[in-house]
């Protein structure tokens, strides 16, 4: 009875040991990560799955993107997972940049809707505000920008098949297909279907992407799953014009893309405001940069009427008092009277946060209690202090700054939009680092505040950094994956991170990487002909977090989203020679 019971103990400890073991050992890590194509009305995230290269299209030749639950179907959603599960546990292989959408309706379809899904493309409008389905949109401008070789579209069928685009290299896919559940082909999908408009007219100006379109068993079948699990591993892809199109805004350096802008932005100064201001300093800075003698002259031709006292604006916003920034720019240029000039133009924006005693005022006026107000008063304050040499104008920056806080910045360092709400709005977060970054610029070193500043600006920088997204990008929520990936944030905080680390505010080992990857999606998103990629119409104070959500994200010429990526590919021509 001993001996047993001392038997029984024994491998009960063997036991405990080998569980300990089991759970001492590290879990295999996993290649593709989940992120977010989009968010649902309901605020469900639409999940996709990224290996580590997704954020570099000319590192992975194989850049496909595999789509499942399109027609609502429990089939699709379960075939594109296991092959997630599948892809998590293969050999590696570098050149493979798959991404799998295995849902793209997370929350289920009605009857009604499924019977359509799949169709309807491109959506015309909605992006991403659509009430009654944003799926699609996400999907489409998703798809778009992700530069893929091919994309493929699991759907359930009666029985497996498939059907190819054009330029989805036929040849191959009938010997990679041969022998398997998937030799029959079947009819080619209606004209409005997702796979036909991607691969005959693909996304705005980014180009066409062959596609091949599956119809799988349901339930599931194994050698259905094996048979595109190896597939996709030996596909060799066919031209896809999106790929080349991404690769070609990847190769252009920033001047390239820069002179490129300023053919389209920087050509109006009707209102002093802070987006014709930036898009004028932008132009300024790549016409002297390439010494562009006619581009000097047309600039000195729109300038003239400020210059030469026919216009004399006074600031009657918030946006006006940050315009103003171009005449601090064109008094560092400048000698003599047009210096003064110029001087006293910034004194008209800077001023107004003194009272009729000549006191600071706790915030510059027209603040309205956003975020944006870092931007559109301290850097002004802070270069007007510079150019005349007069403390009181960092003084009141600081005061301005240190009550702005109070009001906008979050626990965790992020920037909520306006006390309205706790949502952090992309360019609400993109305004103030923008907007520190510009004013430490001007800033003195030996000014009792100056290490308050750069803190902040530091701590600001740290929190956003937790929230770039695998391809470069902040969202139009920051915190917020699902939310779209926002433009004129990315370039805001790009140009922030670039001022920071040539100042020696940021470490450069911990932020070039960061930077890099911001450059490489704003380049992405600069398309010919000033087209710019996904930015936020203007906003004011919203109420929600779903009002954040539902802002229009504007594909095409849009004064906001040039203005900023001139100045992120001007600030980035430093150093690039």
């Amino acid at each position: 009875m001993t001996a047993l019971l001392i038997r029984s103990l024994l491998f009960s400890l063997v036991l405990l040991n080998a569980a300990s073991l089991a759970c001492a050992q590290p879990a295999t890590p996993k290649r593709w990560k989940q992120a977010a194509i989009g968010v649902t009305r309901a605020g469900t995230e639409i999940p996709v799955w990224l290996n580590s290269g997704a954020g570099n299209p000319k590192s992975q030749r194989n850049r496909m993107v595999v789509i499942g639950g399109h027609d609502g179907s429990t089939a699709s959603t379960n075939f594109v997972q296991q092959l997630v599960e599948r892809a998590n546990t293969s050999k590696p292989n570098p050149n493979n940049g798959t991404a799998f959408i295995p849902k793209v309706f997370p929350d289920g379809l009605s009857t009604d809707l499924a019977l359509t899904a799949g169709k309807g493309y491109p959506p015309g409008k909605g992006f991403y505000d659509d009430a009654a389905q944003p799926e699609p949109r996400y999907l489409w401008r998703w798809v778009g920008m992700y530069g893929a070789t091919l994309v493929v579209d699991v759907r359930a069928g009666k029985t497996p098949g498939y059907w190819a685009s054009e330029h989805a290299d036929a040849d191959q896919l009938a010997k990679l297909l041969a022998a398997t559940p998937f030799t029959n082909k079947i009819e080619a999908p209606p004209a409005d279907d997702f796979v036909r408009q991607l691969a005959e007219k693909g996304v705005e100006d980014v180009g066409r992407v062959p596609t091949l379109l599956l119809h799988v068993s349901s339930p599931v079948a194994a050698p259905e799953v094996e048979a595109i699990a190896k597939l996709l591993a030996s596909f060799t892809p066919s031209k896809s014009p999106a790929w080349d199109e991404i690769i070609w805004r990847e190769r252009r350096t920033p001047e390239q893309i820069a002179a490129s802008l300023a053919t389209v932005y920087g050509h109006d100064l009707k209102q002093v405001a802070y987006i014709p201001a930036l898009a004028v300093i932008g132009r300024q800075r790549i016409a002297v940069e390439l010494n562009d003698q006619k581009e000097q002259e047309s600039l000195k031709q729109l300038l003239a009427p400020f210059l030469e006292g026919e216009k004399s604006p006074v600031p009657k916003s918030g946006s006006e008092h940050a315009g103003h920034l171009l005449f601090a720019e064109l008094a560092k240029r400048s000698e003599g009277k047009d210096r003064e000039r110029w001087i006293e133009l910034c004194r008209a924006a800077a001023d107004q946060i003194f009272d009729k005693d000549g006191k600071p005022l706790k915030l510059m006026p027209s603040h309205n209690e956003m975020s944006d107000a870092v931007f559109m008063a301290t850097p002004i304050l802070c270069a007007t202090g510079k150019l005349t040499g007069e403390q009181k104008y960092f003084d009141a920056a600081v005061g301005h700054f240190r009550s702005m806080k109070k009001l906008c910045v979050r626990e965790d360092g992020i920037y909520r939009h306006s006390p309205l709400d706790e949502a952090a709005w992309g360019r609400g977060n993109g305004f103030p680092a923008l907007g520190l970054a510009w004013a430490l610029s001007e800033f003195p070193e030996d000014h009792p505040a100056h290490g308050e500043l750069k803190k902040e600006f530091q701590n600001h920088i740290a929190a956003l950094l937790k929230h770039q997204d695998s391809f470069g990008c902040w969202h139009q929520v920051i915190d917020k994956p699902g939310s779209y990936r926002e433009f004129s944030s990315t370039c805001m905080i790009g140009w922030a991170l670039k001022r920071g680390i040539d100042r020696g505010w940021l470490d450069k080992g911990t932020h070039q990487p960061a930077l890099d990857q911001a450059w490489l999606a704003a380049k992405h998103r600069i398309g010919p002909k000033g087209k710019v990629v996904d930015i936020c119409t203007g906003t004011g104070k919203m109420r929600s977090l779903r009002d954040y959500y539902d802002r229009p994200a504007i594909w095409g010429v849009d004064a906001r989203g040039g203005a900023m990526a001139l100045m992120f590919s001007t600030e980035m021509m430093d150093g690039t020679k």
